[in-house]
């Protein structure tokens, strides 16, 4: 799999996107970590959806995800990409520790994992 457009640093106001691509077919789980917890992937507007293999996807597809600093002069953050043979849906809390958890409990040669860190910093 491969995640091409994340950036090291963006400015307060710059939009998120990304593209993936994978060998074989998956479904698609991200999430983002900072001062609060997201999940980016599937979401209430864009419903999880097989990506198939060899194609490149943009994202996010239907809606704007628009970075800020979380009031600070600069906010790092952690995107992680999850890519699963099976469509198996996170229904836990936003939380670092859970999701975790749940990507863990999910045996190795199902999945596979993408992290990128960034920082947002204020106009």
């Amino acid at each position: 799999s491969k995640i091409d457009g994340i950036k090291m640093m963006y400015t307060e106001g710059d939009l998120l996107t990304f593209k993936v691509w994978s060998s074989g077919d998956a479904y698609l789980r991200v999430f983002m970590f900072a001062t609060e917890d997201f999940i980016i992937f599937p979401n209430n507007w864009e419903q999880s959806f097989m990506l198939k293999a060899n194609e490149t996807y943009e994202f996010p597809q239907k809606i704007e995800i628009t970075l800020d600093a979380g009031g600070a002069k600069k906010e790092t953050n952690r995107l992680v990409f999850v890519l699963l043979k099976r469509d198996i849906p996170y229904t836990g809390d936003v939380d670092y520790k859970l999701i975790t958890d749940w990507i863990m409990s999910i045996p190795p040669d199902e999945r596979a994992i993408k992290s990128f860190g960034f920082e947002v910093v204020k106009q």
